[in-house]
């Protein structure tokens, strides 16, 4: 089996986050190993992904920094110090002669295209992050590769009722993010309505059978819906917003009726 076989990923990080559970340390997979841990059981799925995964993603906390980096330095792995250094201890990333991928670790935020606050929202217990934070985790991507498009597409088919729940904790924390970073809305906009063009971004064997491609595809534009109409209520509610009100698009009727 090849050192970066997504099986023996796989196995790697749940030992790690069987330790940490242990630890009672908050440790939680992103990116696509999480996706496909939150999806396993999602009927709408057709295969297992083949990819080559070149490293395991992990969201951390400032608290947890020490134990984890002894209990890698333990099992061999070595933090790239210039990077951790750079990231003024934000992110770590871990390198093995044994294994030919690596551990990449973010501490209290993610942080790409835009900025997300994990301070509160990683469990000892979970195995990911939050859905609603796996989803953005995602979304705020500026140019989104074939292999997110896969990702977001099954997480809102699997779970585009919890995701979009009127009232729901994930609907809520998905708006308070979006709410105070106009850039990271934008980009999350642009992305739901990208969704809708598949043609071009969909592999020959899909990842998803075609419901659920159209569960994906009518989850996105509920979303895209529930997030514009929030967008333009804290619009109206600020000073600039009501200035500015005139550049919002508005709501696309009731969509109460999908779930």
């Amino acid at each position: 089996m090849p050192k970066n076989h997504p099986s023996e990923m796989v196995n790697y990080a749940m030992h790690l986050l069987a330790w940490a559970h242990d630890q009672q340390l908050p440790l939680a997979l992103f990116g696509s190993l999480a996706i496909s841990s939150a999806t396993a059981q999602c009927h709408y799925l057709t295969h297992e992904a083949e990819r080559v995964l070149k490293d395991i993603d992990f969201a951390s906390l400032s608290p947890a920094q020490e134990p984890v980096n002894d209990w890698l330095c333990q099992k061999d792995w070595t933090r790239h110090e210039d990077i951790f250094a750079v990231s003024e201890g934000r992110r770590a990333i871990y390198g093995s002669a044994q294994f030919e991928f690596t551990m990449d670790i973010v501490f209290d935020e993610l942080n790409c295209c835009h900025r997300m606050n994990l301070r509160g929202r990683l469990s000892p217990e979970s195995d990911y992050i939050p859905l609603p934070d796996l989803l953005l985790s995602k979304l705020q991507r500026v140019e989104l590769r074939p292999r997110d498009v896969e990702d977001i597409m099954a997480l809102l088919a699997c779970h585009g009722a919890e995701l979009c729940a009127s009232q729901g904790a994930a609907l809520e924390r998905i708006n308070q993010v979006l709410s105070t970073d106009w850039g990271f809305y934008h980009t999350v906009e642009t992305n739901l309505k990208s969704l809708k063009v598949l043609d071009e971004r969909m592999p020959t064997e899909p990842y998803l059978n075609s419901d659920g491609i159209s569960r994906a595809s009518a989850v996105a534009e509920v979303l895209l819906t529930v997030l514009e109409q929030s967008q333009k209520n804290h619009m109206e509610n600020s000073v600039v917003g009501r200035r500015s009100l005139a550049m919002v698009s508005s709501g696309r009727g009731n969509v109460s009726n999908l779930f």
